[in-house]
């Protein structure tokens, strides 16, 4: 019991941490639209190549999207009774400034983008998209949190009024009309702006309303075929230009394979400990079952049935395993708990899953040994001879 035990609680916690490890992969990479960036800052760049890369030029771009931004100084923004109680928590004055990113879109991702979220060209027209969606950081008790959360309480046809600041201290004031609020997010902005809401605009709406308080940085997100070839092909055009890249794909794989080599480890820890645990479980079934051949021939010999005689096993088999389960189970599912807490506290909040999977697993797995050590020790028993057998045993 006590191997079945370990073997169990071992598994399931193991497992489960695995999964975690996984998930928050998953979270932090693949809900990205794009798996790679480019960002060029025009202003460090006067070279006219650093304007004029035409994306639709590469065989291996299957979409992209251009950004450009500015930021809105809001005072007494429409908080989200939900952020406020957040703000008032960590004792933050809501009539603070608010930035609000405005980020335009490239022509053919901008209309994608509003025919997404339900809006035509006419009903966007010199109208923001309010993507309200956003993590913001939080203290909670000791640990410092963060959470998904909607900020504001604008709607369709509310207007947000700010000051645009360029980069010499010139200001600016501009009323923004909301065309629709939502919380779909737009090619790119999985992780760009995803700390506040953002206001999506059309380039002719940026160039028209916030001309000369643009930010000099552009970035594009692509979504590639091959975006390793593709990296190689944009710094061979890009030689004499000063840009960020980054591959998400590549970093992707980097962390992939640090997780695999892990799994690797862990489950070649589990497999070794579940061997130990398989050759002590069968070592003490079958020791027990032979030392007690004298009392099941006595059984056989007043009269206990080949039927009984199995029946008898099998329950001493399911008394075995569900005693083992009934303690290892629930230490698994502690230590499981006990992980979690462990990573999670800190970053992003994430719901604890209970280990069913691995549980499922781990029982049917216990049943399954223990019934196979069982039949093959019946059968041998099955060829004993019972009168040799109590004679042997008296001698």
């Amino acid at each position: 019991m006590i191997s079945i035990i370990v073997c169990v609680s071992v598994f399931i916690a193991l497992s489960s941490f695995m999964s975690l490890a996984f998930r928050t992969l998953k979270i932090e990479y693949q809900e990205k639209t794009y798996n790679l960036s480019i960002s060029i800052d025009q202003k460090e760049n006067t070279d006219a190549q650093a304007s004029e890369i035409d994306f639709t030029s590469f065989d291996s771009i299957n979409r992209f999207v251009t950004q450009r931004s500015t930021t809105l100084s809001v005072e007494n923004a429409k908080y989200s009774k939900e952020y406020q109680e957040i703000l008032k928590a960590n004792s933050i004055d809501q009539n603070e400034m608010e930035f609000i990113p405005i980020v335009s879109l490239s022509e053919e991702e901008y209309k994608h983008y509003i025919k997404e979220v339900g809006l035509n060209e006419e009903q966007a027209k010199n109208k923001a998209i309010l993507m309200d969606t956003s993590i913001r950081y939080y203290v909670n008790g000791k640990n410092l949190k963060k959470k998904q959360l909607k900020l504001y309480t604008y709607t369709s046809g509310d207007t947000i009024q700010g000051t645009l600041e360029a980069a010499d201290g010139k200001k600016k004031s501009l009323t923004i009309a909301i065309g629709k609020a939502t919380e779909k997010i737009p090619m790119g902005l999985e992780y760009s702006f995803y700390s506040s809401g953002v206001l999506i605009v059309s380039d002719a709406y940026l160039n028209q309303y916030c001309e000369g308080y643009i930010s000099n940085v552009e970035t594009t997100y692509i979504d590639s075929s091959n975006p390793d070839q593709l990296q190689e092909e944009l710094e061979a055009e890009l030689k004499n230009v000063t840009y960020s890249l980054e591959n998400v794909d590549a970093s992707l794989r980097m962390v992939r394979s640090f997780y695999t080599l892990v799994a690797i480890f862990l489950y070649g820890f589990i497999t070794i400990i579940a061997l130990i645990g398989i050759t002590n479980i069968f070592n003490t079934i079958t020791t027990n079952m032979e030392l007690r051949s004298r009392e099941f021939a006595m059984l056989k010999s007043i009269g206990m049935t080949k039927k009984e005689f199995n029946r008898m096993i099998r329950l001493e088999s399911i008394f075995y395993g569900l005693k083992s389960l009934i303690i290892g189970i629930p230490i698994g599912i502690v230590l499981s708990y006990l992980i979690f807490r462990g990573l999670v506290s800190g970053s992003l909040e994430m719901r604890f899953e209970w280990p069913i999977g691995a549980t499922v697993i781990a029982s049917l797995a216990v049943f399954v040994l223990i019934s196979c050590i069982m039949k093959y020790e019946m059968n041998k028993i099955s060829k004993q001879n019972t009168i040799e057998t109590i004679r042997n045993e008296n001698i």
